[in-house]
């Protein structure tokens, strides 16, 4: 059996691939072909260090290393059943977290200790695309999750010789009571990909990963079953998906105000020492959002021009990296990256005054 590991690093890929999975299920059984009804993100859960717990694992209760043994137990015989249930060909598990937040050999060890137990014969595959393109929509996605380091942290790496080791040097204690997590806080370190590629490769086999072009208006078209047929090597016609409108695209006054917001709600936490739970402080957050325009990528143009040697070898390592899957955004701006105007005298505590009662 051949199992498929689709590890995003980014999960605008992985999220769609499951969407496809769940969407041709019964097809792809026809041929032989599983993936698990089961959430694939609680592989990386399982597999993760104990001492890592990201907003995650923290939310659905696995922060506690007990709890995290008995679900890396429980995936074990759920895979078991499933295919005792429905013997295959190939098996594929789609996760973005597996590739963004997985950052030590001793996790992937893990992970492939738990894969082995079903086969020795693992393709990973994992999707790339110019740097800037990627990191924008993560940056709104994690300032709505609780991220209160503005985006000048990433414009600072571009002087350090190593994004990679830069990036986890920031790393402190995750404290999940003040809703701090590491992957959130700070800058994405599998934004460099040799870097990436060469963590997994060192772990499951030199040539075991297959990095191709992310190409989001095509992944998220209704032909986006095409890309899943290549990857997974089949001939069968597997029809056509419901497009995907892709991910909200926040106005860049509510990215900066709600990364305020995170500001005064991470010192409040500290202060009066309380928890605020996840789900209310994203509520808080996205209660200060306005209209207007979003940001764009092409602000982010010296990451850009940071990451282009990189990128440059990428392309001749690996041939269907073509040129057009790492084409930076036109330059926007001056590069500073400064937060907009908040608006109408915004203040953070100010709002933070109304809604304490909810603490």
């Amino acid at each position: 059996m051949r199992l498929h590991l689709l590890i995003g690093p980014s999960g605008l890929s992985t999220q769609r691939f499951r969407t496809m999975l769940k969407k041709k299920r019964q097809l792809l059984e026809k041929i032989k072909v599983i993936s698990p009804e089961w959430n694939h993100i609680r592989l990386y859960m399982a597999c993760s260090d104990p001492d890592q717990v990201g907003l995650v694992r923290y939310v659905r209760g696995f922060a506690d290393g007990a709890a995290q043994e008995a679900l890396y137990r429980h995936l074990h015989s759920q895979l078991e059943q499933t295919l005792e249930r429905a013997p295959a060909d190939k098996l594929v598990l789609s996760s973005g977290q597996l590739g963004g937040l997985m950052t030590r050999p001793s996790e992937l060890e893990r992970l492939k200790s738990f894969l082995t137990a079903f086969t020795d014969d693992i393709h990973i595959t994992m999707y790339l695309c110019e740097q800037s393109r990627l990191m924008l929509p993560l940056y709104e996605e994690y300032v709505m999750d609780g991220r209160t380091n503005p985006l000048t942290m990433e414009l600072d790496l571009t002087s350090e010789k190593s994004w990679w080791d830069a990036s986890l040097a920031m790393h402190g204690e995750n404290e999940p009571e003040l809703n701090h997590f590491n992957h959130i806080q700070y800058p994405a370190q599998w934004m460099d990909y040799e870097r990436l590629i060469a963590l997994w490769e060192d772990t499951f086999g030199k040539g075991s990963v297959t990095p191709r072009p992310l190409d989001l208006d095509d992944l998220n078209s209704e032909h986006a079953c095409k890309e899943l047929a290549q990857v997974l090597d089949i001939e069968e016609p597997l029809g056509v998906i419901d497009p995907d409108p892709g991910p909200p695209t926040h106005s860049a006054v509510t990215i900066a105000r709600a990364r305020q917001m995170n500001d005064v709600l991470m010192r409040y936490g500290k202060v009066r020492q309380v928890s605020i739970p996840a789900d209310l402080w994203k509520s808080m957050a996205y209660e200060v959002r306005r209209r207007g325009p979003a940001m764009q990528a092409g602000e982010l143009h010296k990451i850009s021009d940071y990451f282009k040697p990189m990128n440059k070898r990428l392309i001749k390592a690996y041939p269907q990296l073509d040129h057009a899957c790492f084409t930076p955004p036109d330059p926007v701006g001056d590069g500073t990256l400064q937060e907009v105007d908040t608006l109408f005298g915004f203040r953070a505590s100010q709002y933070l005054t109304a809604g304490r009662y909810r603490i």
